[in-house]
């Protein structure tokens, strides 16, 4: 069919594969959560060559890599040695910088949306970035406000 919009289609499938890909991403065997995110990165890096300005698409980019450093962070020991905290605080650092940009695309897109607002705040409080950071919670609390 000459009419048919595969762009659209193209963009729904690979929406629905990287959720799949994200849902099997929650295993604890790490060679295979490493292989399921590389698909499902794959996947909306697809849907963003077609449609860079879809919202779904970036939050889950940015979701990605966030995710992957708050990961790290949460099986951090109490008891690391100093050159290992440094290691971690390099890769989650990275991690964050990485999202920072689908987030705020997801952010440009609709600044209203919650969920992104409060992924928004997580990246700057943990790149420091204060003044960002103080922003994206006064604008959680006014949409909050706004909502009662």
């Amino acid at each position: 069919d000459s009419l048919a919009d595969f762009a659209q289609r193209a963009i729904q499938v690979n929406l629905a594969l990287g959720s799949i890909f994200l849902k099997l991403a929650e295993t604890p065997d790490s060679v295979a959560r490493l292989k399921y995110l590389q698909m499902e990165k794959e996947a909306f890096i697809k849907v963003l060559s077609i449609d860079p300005n879809n919202i779904t698409a970036n939050y889950n980019m940015a979701l990605l890599y966030y995710n992957q450093a708050v990961r790290i962070i949460n099986a951090m020991g109490y008891d690391e040695d100093i050159v290992r905290l440094i290691d971690i605080q390099d890769n989650t650092t990275h991690l964050f910088i990485e999202s920072r940009p689908f987030m705020e695309k997801a952010d440009s897109i609709n600044p209203y949306r919650r969920e992104t607002l409060i992924g928004l705040s997580g990246i700057y409080f943990s790149l420091n970035e204060e003044e960002k950071y103080r922003e994206v919670e006064k604008r959680i609390q006014d949409l909050d406000r706004n909502k009662k």
